[in-house]
């Protein structure tokens, strides 16, 4: 059995704590509670593992830098405006770096 990328452990990791599948989170369909999932994602994976946006991208359906980019901004923004947003990464990111 291979073990997950980091990068595939947080994905699967968010997507069970948003109750979403996998493929949803990493699709292209753009409802907001699935692009704040995604913020998330990219927020745990840059802030736990130093993740590039590339390798973020990838991982997140083939989204380009850009994109990532754009969604940790917003991530950020986030997290100082929405103290539930922040608490479910606080969460998140406290659960990956065990």
């Amino acid at each position: 059995m291979t073990a997950l990328s980091p990068i595939a452990r947080v994905v699967d990791r968010v997507a069970a704590a948003g109750e979403v599948p996998v493929a949803q989170l990493t699709g292209e369909r753009r409802h907001a509670a699935l692009v704040r999932l995604r913020h998330a994602a990219a927020w745990v994976a840059r802030e736990a593992h130093g993740s590039s946006l590339r390798a973020i991208g990838a991982r997140l359906g083939g989204r380009d830098h850009g994109t990532i980019h754009y969604s940790l901004a917003r991530a950020a923004a986030l997290r100082a405006a929405d103290a539930d947003f922040r608490a479910f990464t606080d969460r998140l990111l406290a659960e990956e770096r065990g």
